[in-house]
């Protein structure tokens, strides 16, 4: 974790690995003059020791006998000057005169008669400008003696000699001294660095004949273990491949689950048929045999691998149930990839039409090495689900290889 505030002040280091430059450390000329000063003040004896070491504050001055001097001084008066008393405090000053004050105030301050007759019924606190009535004179020689100076004067003298004040003294603190130093981030862990998601798998259930009671079957239920994962190529979405043979699609964000194929179920559902005709050729085998290869097949086939496709733009991926493997399309793909993925999908999706018309396995494949090694089989099928995106078409298990 950054830290971005902290009471610790860094020095920049911007020209912090330069030298000193030499005036530093030569002397100042004006401490130079000073101390020249100082030292003819001394040698005439103006000053002594006392005042150079901060002992004596102003310099021993000699008494002229040419000035008169009181013969009866004594300390009365030295204690008359160094009694403590009330610190003086200064009266607070009038405020200045306004536009009503003047002797050529303008019209909108002089009062109407009415405001007159108004103001005569109020008391002098009350009234806007106290005892004074805004005149307008012609000129300033036509300004007369202010009748209320007297009374003005002595109510504020009362004001004064009555009204307590008190000294307001400043303190002088540094504003950063009040602020409380912020600790390092380090300092304050344990806390959460990291977002933890969980991804909750759900439990799967599969149906198991009993040794004890014949011809009944019972469900058993386990959780499912994880066996791959894949992420997709803008880390939007995670891909995982359980043991019970489900591919579940996660958004990486908020742990939900947005889609589940059961793949392994595909996958049995191709080798019913196969697995039909081996029975047939085979009937002369025990029933021992048979009952151990139905339970077998009634449990889930886990999911070996899963990988996305690498490539940002097609937005499908393939999955591996034993020794086959799965194309499913996502169906996430945005505006500007939804075209692409289409494509690519629409080939495969013929392809296996193609195959499951023809009847053979091989017949959407050119080369005859990968005939051999590779069939295209057509999933069966089943409802077609919604994609995700608005852009995308298909969705959910495409071909199986």
């Amino acid at each position: 974790m950054i830290d971005y505030y902290s009471s610790i002040k860094e020095v920049s280091g911007l020209n912090t690995n330069r030298y000193e430059p030499k005036a530093r450390f030569q002397p100042s000329k004006y401490d130079k003059l000073l101390v020249r000063r100082l030292l003819h003040r001394l040698k005439c004896g103006s000053i002594d020791m006392d005042y150079l070491r901060n002992k004596q504050k102003k310099p021993h001055e000699q008494p002229d006998t040419k000035d008169p001097f009181l013969l009866w001084h004594g300390d009365e008066e030295d204690e008359l000057h160094m009694r403590k008393g009330p610190q003086h405090i200064a009266p607070p000053k009038k405020p200045p005169p306004t536009h009503a004050e003047s002797y050529n105030p303008s019209e909108e301050y002089l009062p109407t008669d009415k405001q007159l007759k108004e103001w005569e019924e109020l008391e002098t606190a009350d009234r806007p400008h106290g005892l004074f009535v805004p005149t307008k004179f012609k000129n300033l020689r036509s300004v007369g003696s202010y009748q209320h100076s007297v009374r003005e004067a002595f109510e504020r003298c009362l004001d004064l000699y009555l009204c307590p004040r008190v000294m307001k003294r400043r303190l002088n603190i540094d504003p950063e001294s009040l602020v409380p130093s912020l600790p390092k981030a380090a300092d304050l862990r344990p806390f959460p660095t990291a977002m933890a998601v969980q991804f909750d798998t759900p439990a799967m259930t599969y149906s198991v004949k009993s040794a004890e009671e014949e011809g009944e079957s019972k469900e058993v239920e386990e959780t499912a273990m994880v066996r791959c994962l894949s992420v997709s190529p803008d880390g939007q979405y995670l891909v995982s491949g359980a043991s019970d043979g489900f591919v579940r699609m996660w958004e990486v964000q908020t742990g939900r689950l947005l889609r589940s194929w059961n793949i392994a179920a595909l996958v049995l559902a191709d080798k019913k048929d196969k697995d039909e005709e081996k029975a047939d050729e085979n009937e002369n085998e025990t029933t021992a045999k048979e009952e151990d290869s139905e339970q077998d097949k009634n449990k889930p086939k886990p999911v070996v691998s899963i990988e996305w496709n690498p490539n940002s733009s097609h937005h499908c991926l393939i999955a591996a149930v034993e020794n086959c493997a799965v194309i499913i399309a996502t169906g996430t793909g945005g505006s500007d990839d939804a075209e692409l993925t289409d494509a690519l999908l629409s080939s495969a999706y013929n392809k296996r039409s193609a195959a499951g018309s023809t009847g053979g396995d091989n017949a959407n494949i050119n080369n005859s090495r990968a005939a051999k090694a590779v069939k295209w089989l057509p999933p069966p099928k089943t409802k077609r689900e919604t994609p995700l995106s608005a852009y995308a078409t298909f969705s959910g298990p495409i071909t199986i290889l």
